[in-house]
This record gives C-alpha cells, structure tokens and sequence, in this order.
C-alpha cells in the first residue's frame, strides 16, 4: 500500500511497532515457509527503499504508549492510516481460561517466529494439548508442536483440536494439512467420525466423505510421528479445569447436537446435556484476534468503526470522528484493524490498494501542506529522541538483516534463519555502529 501511495506521489512516513518490519508476514508465517517469506521479503524490500517512503521502527503509538495519535496529528501529516492489524487479545469467557497453561495462538506464534518480547518469554507445553478452533492457525501450532517442540520433550504429544461445528464447514485450507501429515491421526479421526456419524447424516452430512478428506494427507503409518493430531467436532469450551496448586489438568466441554438449517448451510447447534473432560497440560485459543482498544478510537472488538456504519455511502476505510457523528477529519484504516481475522495474503493486497485509492481520493485537490515532509520528519524524530527511544530508520534495519544472513549462513541448520532474540541484542549491534 505504501508503494501505491509512493507511485502516486506522496510521500509516505511508515511507523512500526517492532524494529524491523515485515509484520504478520515475517513474524506470522511458519518460519519454514522460506519461499513465500523471501518473496514477500523482497517485495518489502522494493516498497521501503523507494524514493518517498520513510521508515522509523520501534514506534509505539496508543493512548498509554511513547507516541499518542493526538501526537500524530499535531506533527501535520495530511492523512494517517492505522494498519496495525488485530493485536488485542480474544478470550472465549470460560471459567480458568486466565492462568498458567493456557495460551492464546497469536502469543505462541511470535514466540516461535522470534518476535520480541514474545521470543524471550517461555511457553511450558506438556504431552497432552487441546486447541480451539479449526483455522490455518491451528494447523501452524500443531506444525509447531510437532516439528519443534516434540524434540524437546521425550514423550509423544496428543493434540487435540475442537470445532462448535460439523466437518464439512472446517476452516482451514486442506492442503495446509499436508505440513502436519506426520502426525495426522488416522485411527482417532476415524473414530470421532463414527461417533458423530448417526448425527452427521441426520443433518444432511456425509461422513466417509468428511473422513477421506480429512486423513487425505496422512502419512503412511511407519512415517508418522510421536505427535498425534485429531478433531474433535460438536463440543463447546466450559472450563479450564485447574489442580490445587492452579496447574491446568483438562478442558471441559458441551457436547452439541446439529440441526439442519431451512435452505441448507452451516448447521445450527444445541447442547445435548452431556459433558466431557478432555484431559489436558495446555489449552491453547485459536479463536482469531481483535483488535487493539488502547489507541483511543471508536471501536468495535472487530474492527475500527468506518464511516460507512453512520452514512449509507460512507468511505468504509474511513474512521469516524470521536464523537461518532461523521467522518474523522483525516484517518483511515486498512486490514484487520478494520475487520480482525478477514482473510489471507491476498485479501490483504486487495484491501491495502482499496484504501489507497481511498486516500488518494481524500488527498486529491486539498491545499499544499504548510509544512515539507523533511520537516515533519524532523518533528517526529525529535518527538521520539525525546521519549528516548531513538531513531530507527531502514538503513539500520538493513545492517541487522545482514547480520541475520551472516548468523544464517554460519549455522545452516538454523531454521529460524539467525533471528535475533531481543530488541536489546539489535539495539546493541546498532549502537557498536
């Protein structure tokens, strides 16, 4: 988006959160999908050393952060864009889901992409480990959990997933299945199925077609892993059920009966009165994300509040004013701050050139800004130095990713590709100059 605003002539200024930038994509992505990470890479690449885009790393901005939006708007930029993506933090309100074991899948996967200060924090995972949710990200952790973690631990690893619905309505892409064919578990999957299987073709379902697809990409029994991963379908969280010293021992769960819907979709559910203690070490939430409520701007937990909630024809990429009246004079938002968990990569791109031509819209025939970029420059690069955090532009980011490569390349067997562990260890290379 920052290349298409460029392209059109304005000058970009890019904060970012962390010190190097790369985001969801760098620091989102399984860390063994080089290629899809270098392609994206260089595309980052292209876009922040173009003429006219302006990097700064380490930029927090929020109501309780070092830079606040009232901050933003008083330095003159001409339109501000909140692509931060969903980075608040969804829980399911069950009783115990608050307390050691249970992790939300957004937290595991900076800590495993390496992600400060996510990297430095320690993740206890036992044996036994139950996820809710049936998305790609659920698929990225039991990758995680049996691509990773299975060597640290010698014991085998159940890893169970939960879905509120019936197989054919699963979230994630099957051929994502393939990363975890190893510890597909052939033997449980089946019989789930055939528990269900009275309930599934009530309703319509096929369940030896549900099967098939689901051990598809199995790997055959003698290639199979010490990580076993099945789904468990047509249950409900109740509760993160905890020892008397607070350890997590399991999760219990509603068992729910579907009931077709008039004109077909997604079955409707209802409790059947039954429970179930899926015993568990770790409960991890794979649920989506929401988005951050400490910057201070209308909201909804999903996204932004756009102008188009208030005016029939309004800009969707437009925020409201704080008062909720109208338009904001000048802000924007694209992505998931706009609508958390929305879709993939490509969504993403379609959504980024949208707001692009929204702000070029907005920008076309308004008055000739009283102060230069440069200036403005100067304004934020005082404001942060004086917040004492310094300023981190892409010429430095460019020395730690060559310090990256030089790690990569003396230890091949890295698969996390030299990362750095901690803000500090990049700060202190920056400051050996």
């Amino acid at each position: 988006m920052a290349g298409d605003l460029a392209k059109a002539g304005c000058d970009v200024v890019l904060l970012n959160r962390d010190i190097k930038p790369g985001g969801l994509v760098e620091y989102g992505v399984f860390p063994t999908k080089y290629r899809f990470k270098g392609g994206l890479r260089r595309q980052f690449h292209k876009t922040l050393s173009r003429e006219g885009v302006h990097y700064r790393g380490r930029v927090m901005v929020g109501q309780d952060a070092a830079l606040t939006v009232a901050d933003l708007e008083a330095i003159g930029f001409d339109a501000i864009l909140l692509a931060v993506g969903a980075q608040g933090t969804k829980l399911i309100g069950i009783p115990g889901e608050r307390g050691d074991g249970v992790y939300h899948a957004k937290d595991l996967v900076y800590h495993y992409n390496r992600l400060p200060p996510f990297s430095g924090r320690v993740y206890p995972i036992g044996p036994r480990v139950v996820v809710i949710g049936v998305g790609n990200v659920m698929v990225d952790i039991v990758n995680w959990l049996n691509h990773f973690v299975q060597r640290e631990l010698d014991d085998e690893i159940e890893v169970v997933a939960l879905s509120r619905t019936v197989p054919r309505f699963r979230k994630w892409v099957d051929k994502e299945l393939k990363d975890i064919a190893t510890a597909i578990d052939v033997d449980s999957m089946a019989a789930e199925v055939e528990r269900l299987r009275g309930e599934l073709e009530r309703v319509g379902e096929e369940p030896d077609e549900d099967l098939k697809a689901l051990v598809k990409y199995a790997a055959p029994a003698d290639e199979r892993s010490r990580t076993r991963w099945w789904v468990k379908w047509l249950v409900q969280p109740a509760e993160v059920q905890r020892d008397e010293d607070g350890r997590c021992v399991g999760l219990l769960v509603h068992h729910l009966r579907p009931e077709a819907r008039e004109g077909g979709g997604r079955p409707k559910v209802q409790m059947t009165g039954e429970t179930e203690l899926i015993p568990a070490d770790n409960v991890v939430l794979a649920v989506g994300d929401i988005v951050d409520l400490r910057f201070g701007l209308p909201a909804h937990t999903w996204g932004f509040r756009t102008w188009d909630e208030l005016e029939e024809g309004g800009d969707p990429y437009r925020l409201v004013n704080a008062d909720m009246t109208g338009p904001s004079d000048n802000m924007f938002v694209v992505g998931w701050a706009r609508e958390a968990s929305s879709g993939l990569v490509g969504n993403a791109r379609k959504d980024a050139r949208m707001a692009a031509r929204s702000i070029l819209g907005f920008l076309e025939g308004r008055a000739e800004a009283e102060r230069s970029v440069s200036a403005r420059l100067d304004l934020l690069d005082a404001a942060l130095e004086e917040r004492g955090l310094g300023v981190i532009d892409y010429g430095m980011v460019g020395r730690l990713e060559g310090e990256e490569r030089s790690r990569a390349e003396a230890n091949p067997e890295d698969e996390l590709e030299g990362k750095f562990i901690s803000d500090a260890e990049m700060l202190a290379l920056l400051a050996g100059g």
